[in-house]
């Protein structure tokens, strides 16, 4: 038989292992298949999605529009990539209308041309929408919008939207105008749906309203008419200024005024008080400033959005948005993602009767009744197919570069407004120890401060993190009050030291280089009695405290909600109640310096020593045999004396011990090989030896070794050496 050349079997040699390491690559780091691979398989046609969006006139998309288009697009794919809808794959269109009507009306009628749409997400202009929502509800397609004036399709069974509906609004802005004032100004712009809308019912409230100026989107006002204006605010006795113009013509507005002396509470119906202090004019208005809540409460982070972003769920390139952002891009993910689940539901494989099923099915989301859980947040629809999401009261107190919830809230129940009282918490932790992966458990203590217009003490908090006694069921967590709130210092804040065990839920799939959500939350002690949690601002938070054997990587405050299903009466008939909880949560991550002492660098000598043995001449086979197969036995002695955290699945340690004895026990047998002379003998089999022992073997040390290394500083694994790592079979 002819020998072949060596240069070609190394070539073949080569080849192969480079395919063999893609495929292995392949398997190790693929943990679905490609979006629509799945679903564009089966061969069926596929179903169509619309989201209309609305970039600047110029064509400049804001961070909230880039976030709409990144999760939505990786909702899809996951949708896609889980067998689409029932095995169809679900095509996506973006539309831009670039804040036109007519675009608005051009892209409305594109999208109603495809016969295979089953559902439109997005719009969010009031004036725009009432130009094509007769087109829309005609066609009977589902289409959620975020259109505020709901009385523009009332008429249309199959049009809802995702934010709250204007009487909804005006309920919660007209409860809190009568509580707090006696005569109003409204300034706002003319010609538009929402704006006019509010004013109606402002107007319609029963306050005053002693002063009126409507201004064309297009116009500011002159120095002679700002004068003028304010000349009436001050001589007609008002004492709030709603103004309803957009955030930037509000903040030029508002700058304006203060010129000319003007420093009355502000209501900033159309725009938000956040956007209003990015405006220098904004910020430099000397009044009070309110507005309605975008995204729940201000400066508290969404825990299930959180958790998500944590997971790796969205991957990295959606976790660099902003928390406004995340949450607005979540919330358009969530209702492309509920249609499709709607349609999942059908049996229908025609589109015209997939639009009847999913419009029947969207009419079942009635609080209390149906809950879809999304991303951003638990959907329903309340009265008029708006989103039943409470309407929330921000404020910006005078002079502050900061805003958050109005001490007081009108939540509206029913027909009834309830008036919710918010309680201030600040937690100063002062030290975290006793951190038990294995038992689930960790131990803080801490100072927290609760300020409220409703005097609200500790006994009316319950902690739900709190670990319980055994024996009785309480709480093991210990407070002592040490201020009541009443004395003249104290401005009404109550202060307690808390000590106490709370629980967590480790993830362990990193350790020993893991990092873990410490969490202490708390609700209301009774659904009764229901009150909402503002935190203070970012930078009054305190961030420096002793957690033992851990580093504070970085911590934030979040709400989420229990949803308790119980009966409605005596039939049985299924109600479902939301609860709210909040939480502080400190993100810690595993000090690694023992673990790098007393295993890693133990275990990699074992290895470099298991790999030298391989120079040993052929003839010392015996000695090179004893010295791999000491290595061997060593590194299963050193696994085993080591301290493990009960886990469920396999750690990072784990991987790394096991692969260390997989890596000596191929060079034992690989040395076995070599005494084997005929084999040895061909090229073909002397080659790739030769590569592994001296060549890959090594290279797969150094990188692990590595990404170890980069793991005990701290530091995120570069976008290089994790495909690396796969393609060497090793996943960290």
């Amino acid at each position: 038989m002819p020998r072949l050349p060596i240069r070609r079997v190394a070539g073949h040699v080569m080849r192969a292992m480079i395919v063999a390491a893609l495929t292995l690559a392949q398997v190790l780091t693929s943990g679905a298949p490609p979006a629509h691979a799945t679903a564009e398989a089966s061969g069926k046609p596929h179903y169509s999605i619309v989201v209309l969006v609305s970039s600047e006139p110029n064509g400049t998309e804001s961070e909230e529009l880039r976030a709409i288009r990144a999760f939505v697009i990786r909702r899809v794919a996951m949708i896609n990539a889980a067998g689409g809808v029932r095995g169809h794959p679900l095509r996506l269109t973006f539309l831009d209308d670039q804040q036109s009507a007519a675009r608005t009306q051009e892209n409305v009628r594109r999208a109603l041309a495809d016969e295979r749409l089953i559902g439109i997400v997005g719009l969010w202009n009031s004036s725009r929408g009432a130009t094509v929502v007769d087109a829309i509800g005609a066609s009977g397609i589902p289409f959620i919008s975020e259109m505020s004036v709901n009385k523009l399709f009332a008429a249309y069974p199959n049009i809802y939207t995702m934010t709250r509906s204007i009487d909804h609004e005006a309920s919660a802005i007209n409860a809190f105008i009568k509580a707090g004032y006696r005569k109003v100004a409204f300034v706002g712009r003319d010609k538009d749906a929402y704006t006019s809308a509010l004013h109606r019912a402002i107007s319609d409230g029963g306050t005053p309203v002693a002063v009126t100026r409507h201004i064309a989107a297009d116009r500011t006002l002159s120095a002679d008419e700002i004068k003028q204006l304010a000349s009436e605010l001050k001589s007609s006795g008002v004492d709030l200024i709603c103004v309803s113009l957009g955030s930037d013509a509000g903040a030029r507005l508002l700058g304006a005024l203060a010129r000319e002396g003007i420093q009355l509470p502000a209501f900033i119906l159309l725009g938000t008080v956040g956007k209003v202090l990015r405006n220098p004019d904004g910020a430099g208005y000397p009044g009070a400033m309110y507005d309605v809540a975008e995204g729940g409460v201000p400066k508290l982070n969404n825990e299930r959005l959180q958790q998500f972003v944590r997971s790796g769920t969205f991957g990295r390139d959606l976790a660099i948005f902003s928390p406004d952002a995340l949450g607005y891009g979540a919330r358009y993910a969530d209702l492309v993602a509920m249609i499709t689940t709607l349609a999942g539901e059908s049996e229908a494989n025609d589109p015209r009767q997939l639009r009847r099923d999913i419009g029947r099915a969207l009419s079942s989301f009635t609080p209390g009744n149906r809950i879809y859980r999304g991303w951003a947040q638990d959907w329903s629809f309340a009265e008029g197919r708006a989103s039943s999401e409470q309407t929330l009261i921000v404020w910006r107190p005078a002079g502050r570069a900061f805003f958050m919830l109005a001490p007081l809230q009108y939540v509206r129940v029913g027909a009834e407004v309830r008036t919710v009282p918010v309680v201030y918490v600040g937690i100063d932790m002062t030290r975290v120890y006793n951190i038990d992966t294995s038992e689930r458990t960790f131990q803080a203590d801490f100072y927290l401060s609760l300020k409220s217009e409703r005097d609200i003490a500790v006994s009316q908090i319950e902690f739900t993190t709190a670990a319980r006694s055994l024996l009785d069921n309480r709480a093991l967590v210990s407070i002592r009050e040490l201020d009541s709130g009443k004395g003249r210092s104290s401005g009404g804040v109550r202060l307690y030291k808390v000590s106490g065990k709370f629980m967590f839920n480790p993830a362990l799939e990193a350790y020993p280089f893991d990092t873990q959500k410490l969490s202490i939350s708390f609700q209301p002690l009774r659904t009764t009695e229901p009150f909402f949690v503002q935190p203070p601002p970012a930078a009054a938070r305190d961030k420096l405290f002793e957690v033992d054997g851990w580093r504070l990587a970085t911590h934030y405050v979040g709400s989420d909600q229990d949803l308790i299903v119980t009966i409605r009466d005596a039939t049985g008939d299924p109600r479902t109640i939301p609860f709210y909880k909040f939480n502080y949560t400190w993100v810690v991550s595993r000090l690694t310096t023992d673990f790098m002492l007393r295993a890693a660098i133990p275990l990699l000598f074992i290895v470099l020593v298991a790999y030298l043995a391989v120079f040993t001449p052929r003839r010392e086979f015996e000695a090179r045999i004893a010295i791999q197969v000491t290595a061997l036995l060593s590194a299963i002695a050193l696994y085993l004396s080591i301290a493990k955290p009960s886990a469920d699945a396999a750690t990072l340690s784990d991987r790394l011990f096991v692969g260390s004895q997989i890596a000596i026990s191929l060079l034992i047998g690989l040395s076995i090989l070599e005494t084997n002379r005929a084999l040895m003998g061909r090229a073909i089999v002397r080659m790739p030896v030769r590569f592994v022992q001296f060549v890959l073997f090594p290279v797969c040390v150094l990188l692990v070794t590595a990404a170890v290394v980069r793991l005990a500083g701290g530091v995120t694994l570069p976008d290089w050496l994790r495909p690396a790592l796969g393609y060497a079979g090793i996943t960290l």
